[in-house]
């Protein structure tokens, strides 16, 4: 008997709608989409989106934005939509998307659309680096590194003539980001 799971329509819809304002054009991005319980969790490039519903499907299909994209913009008729996973397609209504899918849920980092530069930073001491791949967080913690260096360089520039070295600032910002980890 294969597991199955009927997925509020509007809600679905609704869900796909965010992560087309968000994503915009990309195309390469890895989208993970867990089933847990009655709620289905759609993760990409760090946001998250959710739709409630109903059924036995539990675990975590791995797709391309790209095989998705189309569905996203045009949602199967009916109140309910039903999702299942058959020898490495993910069907939602009719239509069937190659996938990789996982029995078990690794939980993705929970991190806000808006997060600031400094909760990005210390991603890295909280979290693994495949963690971080998994959530779709890589790119935003290398904008984020590409970012506190130009600060850096920039504060230095500021405070050379108060004799504060490029290292100097280096450091707050170190200790800022992990602690002081002399204690």
């Amino acid at each position: 008997m294969t597991s199955t799971f009927v997925a509020n329509r509007n809600e679905l819809e609704e869900a796909f709608k965010t992560l087309r304002k968000f994503l915009k054009r990309r195309t390469d991005i890895e989208v993970v989409l867990t089933f847990d319980n009655d709620r289905l969790a759609i993760d990409a490039n760090g946001i998250t989106v959710r739709a409630s519903g109903t059924g036995s499907l539990h675990g975590q299909a791995y797709v391309n934005w790209r095989s998705l994209v189309g569905l996203a913009t045009i949602m199967p008729e009916g109140d309910a939509v039903l999702v299942k996973v058959e020898a490495s397609q993910l069907i939602i209504g009719t239509t069937m998307i190659r996938c990789i899918w996982q029995e078990s849920i690794i939980r993705l980092i929970e991190y806000p659309m808006d997060a600031p530069v400094l909760m990005t930073l210390q991603l890295k001491d909280k979290y693994t680096d495949e963690e971080i791949v998994r959530s779709g967080l890589l790119e935003k913690v290398w904008e984020a590194e590409r970012q506190m260096d130009e600060m850096i360089v920039q504060s230095a520039t500021i405070l050379r003539p108060l004799g504060i070295e490029i290292g100097d600032v280096r450091t707050l910002v170190e200790v800022a980001i992990h602690g002081d980890k002399k204690e």
